[in-house]
């Protein structure tokens, strides 16, 4: 296991096209990551998490790739929600893996930190947070390199907002909120 830095994405790529798994700041907290398409990586994120398989995982991914996936959505509504750092439900036009969708809907969030977008800028990465399920979230870093160093290849560390996403599903036009968190409030500049 290594530690990087956020600033040092390289490393951090090398160990995701090697299969890896890695704990890194998913901008609201820490989370455990892989490749989208990597199956044998995001496959230990379930038993590293004691997660049910049934319960898939949020897919952080430069806006294109979202929008190219996307079924019948209200673009700009999508633009507002995701620019604000809401993790957003939508239905795909595409299938993708069972352990970021569930009957053709995908978690999505922007990449929208420097890390975030150079690692997503070699293929989208999965996210969830770095906690076994149902315990307390880790987001410091001496816990995270305590309780993970012999699970996952590597750890970057940086700075991290420290409160969940907001999960909203979007169909069609209609926000329904799935879950409160990081910036919520903004829900109200849309008539959410």
């Amino acid at each position: 296991m290594i530690i990087i830095s956020e600033k040092e994405a390289n490393p951090a790529i090398a160990l995701l096209k090697a299969g890896g798994v890695i704990v890194c700041p998913a901008f609201t907290i820490y989370g455990f990551s892989a490749f989208l398409f990597s199956g044998a990586a995001n496959k230990k994120i379930y038993l590293f998490k004691k997660r049910s398989m049934h319960k898939p995982f949020i897919v952080i991914a430069h806006k294109e790739f979202i929008w190219d996936v996307a079924g019948d959505v209200d673009k700009d509504k999508l633009n507002f929600l995701l620019d604000s750092g809401f993790s957003v439900v939508i239905k795909t036009r595409i299938d993708l893996p069972w352990w970021a969708s569930f009957l053709h809907k995908t978690a999505f969030r922007l990449a929208n930190t420097e890390f975030l977008k150079k690692v997503c800028s070699i293929e989208p990465i999965t996210s969830t947070s770095a906690n076994i399920s149902n315990a307390k979230e880790v987001n410091l870093p001496i816990q995270l390199i305590r309780l993970y160093k012999n699970r996952v290849d590597g750890i970057v560390l940086g700075k991290v907002k420290g409160v969940s996403s907001t999960i909203v599903e979007l169909e069609g036009g209609r926000v329904n909120i799935l879950r409160k968190g990081f910036n919520i409030e903004k829900l109200r500049m849309m008539g959410g």
